[in-house]
């Protein structure tokens, strides 16, 4: 739905009153889990946005994230590739390779795989920053829902 509510398309109130009465097909648990995301983590990366001087920088990361990566940030990294090679999915690894080219082709990507193709990004960089101007340049370029607030906390 990221697309959509990204678009204007559909409101979170509409599938909020919508998923409402799913529970009757669904878990409670999932109808739970859909609400939390639809919500509260969409209100957040709003926020996020909002009050976040420079949100779409690498800056404005949390210390702690910051620490984490500079602790990393000469780990081995046997494979380097340029975000050009990145955009064509000529990577080694086949499922990365097609999440990208499903992004190329449909401007969609699943969830899951969406946190893998962050994570080998950050991986496949020379730099925790580098990682993060290739990731953002990236989802916002591709990405249906990129320039979206949530786009932009989930790269954070």
């Amino acid at each position: 739905m990221s697309p959509y509510l990204h678009f204007g398309q559909i409101s979170p109130l509409e599938l909020a009153l919508r998923i409402a009465p799913a529970a009757k097909f669904a878990s409670q648990a999932d109808v739970d889990s859909y609400l939390e995301e639809l919500i509260v983590r969409r209100e957040l990366a709003i926020n996020y946005c909002e009050f976040t001087e420079n949100y779409d920088s690498y800056d404005a990361l949390p210390g702690w994230a910051k620490q984490t990566l500079a602790d990393h940030a000469k780990d081995p990294r046997p494979n380097l590739y340029t975000e050009q090679q990145l955009e064509s999915a000529q990577t080694a690894d086949p499922w990365w390779n097609a999440a990208q080219h499903e992004m190329n082709t449909t401007g969609f990507m699943h969830n899951y795989m969406r946190m893998y193709w962050g994570k080998k990004i950050l991986e496949w960089s020379p730099t925790p920053q580098a990682a993060f101007a290739t990731t953002l340049r990236l989802n916002n370029k591709l990405f249906l829902d990129g320039r979206d607030p949530s786009a932009f906390a989930n790269v954070a």
